[in-house]
């Protein structure tokens, strides 16, 4: 992702919160939050913008797995740090 990406969800963003929509609120059809799909692109400049923005770190999908364990799922190092850093908790089953 280039800074010119970056520009453009830090724009999306304050859009949403002019509308008061809810960053974090989950889509009808899956649960899935915007901040799960940055990670599972591995989009971490995404991520950090969503996460300063109300967007939860610590947080379990549908299927019981969490935002930490998909990052460190797909080796994204820098994502496992942005979501630790932002409060996401490591749990052992």
């Amino acid at each position: 992702m280039d800074e010119s990406d970056a520009l453009e969800v830090s724009a999306a963003v304050r859009k949403c919160k002019d509308l008061r929509m809810n960053i974090d609120e989950e889509r009808k059809s899956d649960g899935v939050t915007p901040l799960a799909v940055a990670v599972k692109r591995g989009s971490v400049a995404v991520a950090n913008i969503l996460i300063k923005n109300g967007a939860v770190a610590d947080r379990a999908l549908d299927d019981g797995s969490t935002l930490l364990w998909m990052a460190s799922k797909i080796g994204n190092i820098d994502m496992i740090k942005v979501l630790a850093e932002a409060g996401a908790k490591v749990r052992v089953f």
